[in-house]
C-alpha cells in the first residue's frame, strides 16, 4: 500500500531528522510514482542531511539524482557540498 508507506516515511523522516537514509527511502517511493517534484524536494533534504551527518559523499550522489529532475536543486545542492568541503 503506497499510501501507507509514504505515511509511515514521513513520520519517519520527520521523527529522525538525523536519519538520511528514512528521506532517501521516500524519495524512492515518489520518484517511483512518477511523483518528480516532491522525488527532487526529498532527495535534496536527503544530500543535507548527509552533509549534516558528515557525508559529504554520499550527498554528492543526490546530485546525480536530482540533475535530472530539478538542476537548480543540483546545483544548489552542488554549492553547498562545495561550501562544506572548504
Amino acid at each position: 500500500d503506497l499510501k501507507k508507506a509514504e505515511g509511515m516515511y514521513r513520520r519517519l523522516a520527520e521523527a529522525n531528522p538525523s536519519l538520511p537514509d528514512v528521506m532517501g527511502e521516500l524519495g524512492n517511493l515518489y520518484y517511483y510514482q512518477q511523483r518528480f517534484e516532491l522525488a527532487a524536494d526529498a532527495y535534496f533534504q536527503t544530500g543535507r542531511r548527509l552533509l549534516d551527518a558528515g557525508r559529504p559523499a554520499q550527498a554528492s550522489t543526490m546530485v546525480a539524482a536530482l540533475q535530472r529532475m530539478d538542476p537548480e536543486k543540483a546545483e544548489e545542492l552542488r554549492d553547498l557540498i562545495m561550501t562544506q568541503g572548504r
